[in-house]
């Protein structure tokens, strides 16, 4: 999300495509996962999966410390370097958030609550809140605010990973996936506000992103991309099977959102981990293929906040036309999220930074 999204690993024309590609699967499920919601649409043999779709943010927050390490993992932040570091993050998600929070009010009725909370949400810092989750637009955007955490604490991060031997950034890596599990097993069975939106957990998940690339850094392009591929499909064919059976058996119906939730990262937490290091093991690739699937990634920061302009309207369209099939009510709301998610990165995302950037520079 954001300006890493778009980041090309190794030189300006080399990308690790595999990672694309899994950016790209996770913001399609989520926003399948969204439209089984608010527009309850189903997907076939694929709907007991989507409905638990959730449990990909935690793939994309290990996504965005992995290649925000790939980045910056060897550098050391002076005074100098860090200013500039996170003016850079900032740009990368900032202005496209406050653009669409302003475009939210706009299109809502704005309240007193509104105004109250509005100060946090302008500095990104309303994750801190328990329960801020359900007011405004937050609902949609808390991810931003938990970035901007995990993006002030990389460079912390950064220190502590970077010198640390295979052994111990497994001995890491297993400790950081206990916490995250551990962590919301304790929430679920007292009951304590959720951590879905909390930027403990999502940072945690960053840390354990990041401690895995740095192995990648030293491993890409051992293995053949034939075989990577295989076992990247292996384990998420495996682990959606999983996560379907037991939706299918019933297994979370008696459980608590947060309990339904843990146990879903006992499968995502080490699955998604096993993905990031796999596909990292792909070459980077230069082609016109590679290109196309970076740009399409590239849309995924806005296609998440195209989701919030998305819903109302569809629901509007589908009973003003008396659309009434699922399939067709399904290629609606994915185009309609994809054209406001072009139109987002054309007319407000890509000149914002570009201007802003180049200011930097001068």
């Amino acid at each position: 999300m954001g300006d890493y999204i778009s980041v090309k690993y190794n030189t300006i024309e080399e990308r690790y495509i595999g990672w694309d590609v899994l950016r790209i699967m996770l913001a399609v499920i989520v926003f399948a996962f969204h439209a089984n919601i608010h527009l309850h649409l189903t997907f076939g043999i694929l709907n007991d999966f989507v409905s638990v779709g959730a449990f990909c943010m935690t793939g994309f927050f290990m996504l965005s410390g992995a290649v925000l390490y790939l980045r910056y993992g060897s550098q050391r932040f002076e005074i100098k370097d860090l200013l500039k570091f996170y003016k850079k993050r900032a740009i990368g998600i900032v202005p496209l958030y406050l653009v669409v929070m302003l475009l939210f009010y706009l299109d809502n009725t704005f309240s007193r609550d509104d105004l109250i909370l509005l100060p946090a949400e302008i500095l990104g810092i309303q994750s801190f809140f328990s329960g801020s989750f359900s007011f405004g637009h937050n609902g949609g955007t808390w991810f931003v605010s938990c970035l901007l955490i995990c993006y002030f604490l990389f460079p912390l991060f950064n220190e502590l990973i970077r010198g640390m031997r295979t052994k111990g950034i497994l001995i890491l890596c297993i400790c950081l996936g206990v916490v995250d599990i551990y962590s919301q097993l304790i929430t679920g069975w007292y009951g304590f506000a959720e951590l879905y939106s909390a930027p403990f957990l999502r940072c945690i998940q960053f840390m354990l992103g990041s401690a895995i690339a740095s192995r990648i850094n030293k491993d890409a392009g051992k293995a053949k991309n034939t075989i990577v591929i295989a076992c990247a499909l292996i384990i998420t064919s495996i682990s959606a099977k999983v996560i379907t059976s037991m939706v299918q058996a019933g297994a979370f119906q008696n459980a608590t959102y947060l309990q339904r939730l843990a146990m879903y990262d006992v499968i995502a937490v080490p699955c998604f981990a096993l993905l990031l290091y796999l596909l990292g093991q792909l070459k980077a690739i230069n082609s016109k293929c590679g290109g196309v699937i970076g740009r399409i990634s590239s849309l995924s920061y806005p296609f998440f906040l195209a989701q919030f302009f998305t819903w109302s309207r569809c629901q509007d369209l589908f009973v003003r036309y008396r659309v009434e099939n699922n399939r067709v009510k399904i290629a609606i709301a994915f185009l309609m999220c994809i054209g406001i998610a072009v139109l987002l990165h054309i007319a407000v995302e890509k000149p914002i930074k570009t201007n802003t950037r180049r200011k930097i520079k001068n």
